[in-house]
């Protein structure tokens, strides 16, 4: 790893301590969060809390462009090839971080956002509430995994410059190059 990449890392894992300390943001140990590096993905580990990030081994790294690929032939049934020897389990979720094309990305179950989520009408309400200010697309509720990956592709083929996606009844995913754009994003 070079100087870069140990930075990044160190700046995602610092990060995922401090919101996986705040219950608004995550809840025991929901949530995830990844970051690319050259052809690997690391992500958040099955079971793990992000508020353990610092002093935990919590992340595993895929072959990210093997996820890539499959997506690609539309397979979101794809199993991430796990990089190395690890007793580390993906995420379910992995698809979905292979999929955003940003460097940094963050899942939440922020109860901020949830609580426009779960209305029937919650596109109309963040239109009102972000207006121009972010470039988001939303997807209906889809249990996690496969259905969901290719739920989220297809929004973000639609509008492929989308940074941050909206899941119905399930949490909000932001996608940046650094952290400090996750910040700005979320803090928003």
């Amino acid at each position: 790893m070079n100087s870069q990449q140990d930075t990044l890392s160190l700046s995602v894992r610092q990060y995922c301590e401090n919101i996986g300390q705040d219950p608004m943001l995550v809840q025991g140990a929901g949530g995830n969060v990844s970051w690319k590096e050259n052809n690997k993905l690391w992500v958040k580990a099955s079971g793990t809390w992000l508020a353990n990030a610092v002093r935990e081994d919590i992340f595993v790294p895929v072959d990210l462009l093997s996820i890539q690929n499959a997506i690609a032939e539309d397979d979101f049934d794809v199993t991430p090839s796990v990089l190395g020897e690890s007793a580390l389990r993906p995420s379910i979720e992995t698809l979905l971080h292979a999929l955003m094309p940003q460097k940094v990305v963050v899942h939440l179950h922020a109860i901020e956002v949830l609580v426009h989520l779960v209305k029937n009408e919650f596109e109309c309400e963040l239109d009102a509430l972000l207006t121009d200010s972010i470039n988001w697309v939303s997807v209906s509720y889809h249990k996690p995994g496969a259905g969901l990956a290719k739920a989220v592709h297809d929004a973000l083929e639609v509008s492929p410059g989308a940074n941050v996606v909206f899941l119905q009844n399930h949490g909000v995913v932001i996608g940046g190059d650094h952290i400090d754009d996750i910040n700005k994003t979320l803090d928003f």
